[in-house]
């Protein structure tokens, strides 16, 4: 009877990657896709409209020239706005004035900056301010937030933030809640820019408590929620972000005939933080949600990007089969892009991310085989990005090599254990932690193939970093302990073997909730170890508790796993050696099954 030895849960380090796939992917192919789709022109009018809103406070009806009304036009036209809609977003920069003292050299600036002029529009608005009379805060205000803009636009961030700053002041004096709201949210925009985020997400808060923003167009403070919402899941606070797409979803009910892009994005957004936060049907839900808004646009990689997101949540939901087919999707889709744009790492980066969640749905789905050529194909992306000497590339290769040996390929596995042990020992120093974990794996794979000498070398060597790094009974300790525990016991040490398999489970029971299958691979690791000191008897008691709790395990999983069966047949064979009789040794088994530990 061959004992169980436990390789290290390398798929478990998945979950990570594949959080942060979710969590990650779409954002960087909407940005990729956004920022090639769009000239500079259409960016600045862009940043305009969705941010600067309010009725003009008087003279609504002055003339605004021909080419900045054209650009509006065609602005209003792309995101599914009226033009009227998209006038009251732009009419924002008007409303700080006192009525009949709208400088002249205002209006053109803003036409210049709808049209990409920047240089000239920001003489303008300089002209226009300095001409101001009477100067007041109400009026400087504006023209301050308009320079703001136009260095925004022209990617003269620190000098925009400048500007801001002062027409933050400004609008605060004189009482103007609905320009001072858009004033900081734009400067938190600026510093978001700059990864000032702690500075930006202080600012975002306090833009949106603004008593004026409630009355900015919903369209305004839907953007606003989103923003701010996407930066608190970066600062790691999903449960906030969740709350501002929350917001974000109910205030985009009062934009009429909403464009579907925007809802698609909102729910995908509202999706990625329900995720983070483990709500997994909820999440579900909002990426149906957000695929159901994508199908009505052109928008292929928003599509794509929600069908992995979509994907990545039925997979942790155990539905790795209905997953794949989305993620499959999805991959496809960046695999076009990257080869579209063969020099962009903004491309590769998401590939990166997308290899990751498919590895883990492939995994799940016991695909092993197209596992290993996802596993080659991001050994090769990260080299690429990255250079092949670090953590993630260690980490890549003991998954790798834990498929390898899943598939029976021996040769190829040890070669991945060993460079992955290689670049560790390089990286983190020969004797860190992390070290231990592929001398665990490497040794499971050379029992296999019955190397047992080599396998104890190995444990023996693990062991030692982990009594360096971990307290005596720390239970991360327990699988190797118990590995080396069941080898001994093959190696003519049962007696020493049996202390360590026994010390193992007790670890492994106070961080076990519930029954879980390394806790069954060490009762029959026990009891194996006392059938070979000739202990039938007492072995038995541990084979049938190695039977039912691999029993539960395999009701919890939906299917029998490989620990079921390995405990069944031991236990069968260990009764009929102790001369059961053969209906009783059927009985015993179904109890066993029955039982839960």
């Amino acid at each position: 009877m061959d004992p169980v030895i436990l390789p290290r849960k390398s798929r478990q380090k998945w979950l990570i990657p594949a959080l942060v796939t979710v969590a990650l992917a779409g954002i960087a192919t909407l940005y990729f896709f956004q920022i090639r789709s769009r000239n500079r022109t259409a960016v600045a009018i862009e940043r305009l409209a969705e941010l600067m809103s309010e009725p003009a406070l008087g003279d609504e009806g002055a003339p605004i020239s021909q080419h900045f009304t054209e650009a509006r036009t065609a602005l209003a036209k792309e995101r599914g706005l009226t033009a009227d809609e998209l006038k009251r977003e732009f009419d924002h920069f008007d409303s700080g004035f006192i009525p009949g003292v709208r400088p002249t050299g205002y209006r053109a600036a803003l036409a210049d900056l709808a049209n990409g002029r920047f240089a000239t529009a920001l003489r303008e608005v300089q002209d226009a301010d300095s001409s101001m009379i009477p100067r007041s805060d109400s009026n400087v205000g504006p023209c301050e937030l308009l320079a703001g803009e136009i260095l925004t636009a022209d990617g003269r961030r620190q000098e925009a933030a400048g500007q801001l700053r002062l027409a933050i002041a400004h609008l605060d004096s004189a009482l103007h809640g609905r320009g001072l709201a858009v004033a900081k949210m734009r400067l938190a925009d600026a510093l978001l820019q700059d990864n000032r985020d702690e500075e930006s997400e202080v600012l975002w808060r306090e833009a949106l408590a603004v008593p004026g923003a409630a009355q900015l167009p919903a369209i305004t403070r839907v953007n606003a929620e989103t923003r701010y919402g996407t930066l608190l899941r970066k600062l790691g606070r999903p449960a906030d972000a969740e709350r501002a797409f929350a917001n974000a979803e109910t205030m985009v009910r009062e934009v009429p005939d909403a464009d579907p892009l925007l809802l698609a994005r909102l729910a995908n957004n509202h999706g990625l933080a329900l995720s983070d936060l483990n709500r997994l049907p909820e999440a579900e839900a909002s990426f149906r949600a957000a695929l159901t808004h994508a199908e009505k646009t052109s928008d292929d990689a928003t599509k794509a990007t929600i069908s992995g997101n979509l994907g990545f949540v039925i997979g942790r939901q155990g539905r790795a089969q209905e997953a794949e087919p989305l993620v499959q999707q999805t991959m496809a889709y960046v695999e076009k892009m990257v080869r579209d744009n063969p020099f962009s790492t903004a491309a590769k980066q998401t590939l990166e991310l997308q290899l990751h969640g498919l590895i883990d749905i492939l995994h799940r789905c016991e695909k092993y085989k197209e596992e290993e050529i996802a596993s080659r194909r991001l050994y090769e992306v990260i080299k690429g990005l990255r250079g092949s000497q670090n953590i993630e590339t260690a980490d890549l290769l003991i998954s790798l090599g834990y498929c390898q040996q899943i598939l029976g390929k021996p040769d190829d596995a040890e070669k991945s254990y060993h460079e992955a042990i290689e670049i560790l020992e390089k990286v983190d120093g020969t004797e860190h932690l992390r070290v231990a974990r592929p001398l665990n794996d490497l040794a499971v794979m050379l029992r296999s193939e019955g190397r047992y000498a080599e396998a104890v070398r190995l444990l023996r060597r693990a062991m030692e970093i982990t009594d360096q790094n971990l307290a005596i009974n720390d239970p991360r300790r327990a699988v190797t302990m118990g590995n080396l525990g069941a080898l001994m016991a093959y190696t003519g040490e049962p007696d020493q073997g049996e202390v360590l398999i026994r010390r193992a489970i007790s670890m492994q029971t106070r961080v076990s909730n519930g029954p879980d299958v390394v806790l069954a691979s060490m009762f029959n690791n026990l009891a194996d170890s006392l059938v070979l000191e000739d202990r039938r008897a007492d072995a038995v008691q541990y084979y049938k508790k190695a039977l039912s709790v691999a029993a539960e395990c395999s009701r919890r999983a939906g299917k029998d796993l490989p620990e079921l069966v390995n405990a069944r047949t031991n236990y069968q064979a260990c009764l009929k050696a102790l001369n059961t009789p053969e209906e009783e040794v059927a009985l015993k088994v179904e109890e066993a099954e029955k039982a839960t530990e």
